[in-house]
């Protein structure tokens, strides 16, 4: 839990937690995984991640995923500069 506002952190339980590298969506080839929106903040919640900033392949998932959990997920464009505009 984060401290109240002008308080300063006694100790790193007091730190928020965030996941800064999570992943929504279908993982195939050699990882053959998946994960949605739902199972990745349930997964988190045990552990007090505050927010998780995810990204996939298809941006539209990621932005899916965020729009469904608002304060528990931001969503990461995931662009790659070979696709030259066409990834943005």
């Amino acid at each position: 839990m984060s401290p109240k506002k002008n308080e300063p952190f006694s100790t790193t339980d007091d730190l928020p937690k965030i996941d800064s590298h999570a992943h929504v969506g279908v993982f195939g080839s050699w990882c053959n995984v998946s994960v949605t929106a739902d199972e990745l903040v349930s997964l988190s919640a045990p552990y007090g991640v505050e927010k998780s900033i995810i990204s996939y392949p298809d941006n539209k998932i990621t932005l899916e995923a965020s729009a469904r959990h608002p304060q528990k997920l931001t969503a990461l464009a995931w662009l790659n500069p070979a696709e030259g505009l066409k990834a943005a």
